[in-house]
């Protein structure tokens, strides 16, 4: 780069102020898949012009993954007399990038006759889909503040069935932690750390917890609980990361 890592990205960010979401956050992306780790904690963290625009930037996020969302979940539920026997079978290209990027939580727990709580599952809950159809969990609750999301969850159960799925509408800075035995907090969800202090209030000492955390400039967009977290825990591992710059944290008390 001519200029530094600073100017250039401001550059951009004018050029494509104008684009879709979708071609907005995949240029970013581009970008940050350029610079070293150095330059963009240099970049987060040395300028505030850069910062200014990182509200801008969660609603751009933001209005990427409900487009996404959306257009899969009309194509699910437009055949109203086609009853679904497995996701992965019917999903697209898109959902199944989002669907297959927590494959590494297999890796890492066991999962048979575990109890799920998910915090941030959305309209589209991959997260959770994937741990009803490829385990033998016992329950996943799925928490949204969106009561839109919930009830399009519903609909998307009745097509799937899902029947260890339950979608509660509900803020997850309150909600009751003491049957998980894993807890799973979306990328999406602010503040993770109201979150993270209820858990640690409700939750068993041995349940697990797994943050879905941006990196590199990941963190224009989305919430970094490290940056807050709790001197009580600490990243035992990560997860790979994915296209869109977000990786699952392994937490341990």
């Amino acid at each position: 780069m001519d200029t530094t890592p600073s100017q250039a990205f401001l550059n951009l960010l004018t050029q494509i102020s104008q684009q879709t979401p979708y071609e907005q956050i995949n240029a970013i992306v581009d970008f940050s898949n350029q610079l070293t780790d150095e330059q963009c904690m240099q970049l987060l963290g040395n300028d505030a012009e850069v910062m200014h625009h990182s509200p801008r930037l969660t609603q751009v996020y933001y209005d990427y993954i409900i487009q996404m969302e959306t257009v899969e979940i009309q194509r699910l539920l437009a055949d109203t007399g086609t009853l679904y026997t497995s996701f992965r079978e019917t999903a697209s290209p898109a959902a199944m990038m989002a669907y297959d990027r927590v494959a590494d939580i297999f890796d890492n727990l066991e999962l048979n006759g575990k109890t799920v709580v998910m915090v941030g599952c959305g309209q589209l809950p991959v997260t959770a889909i994937h741990l009803c159809e490829e385990s033998q969990i016992k329950k996943v609750y799925a928490l949204d503040i969106s009561a839109q999301a919930i009830d399009v969850v519903h609909q998307l159960q009745a097509k799937f069935g899902w029947s260890n799925l339950e979608a509660q509408f509900c803020n997850g800075n309150s909600y009751d932690y003491s049957e998980a035995d894993i807890v799973y907090i979306a990328n999406m969800v602010r503040p993770k750390a109201e979150v993270i202090a209820q858990v640690l209030k409700t939750a068993r000492a041995d349940a697990e917890i797994i943050i879905r955390e941006p990196y590199a400039l990941g963190k224009l967009w989305a919430d970094c609980a490290e940056d807050t977290l709790d001197a009580r825990l600490s990243v035992r591992s990560y997860g790979p990361g994915s296209r869109y710059l977000s990786r699952d944290a392994f937490i341990q008390r």
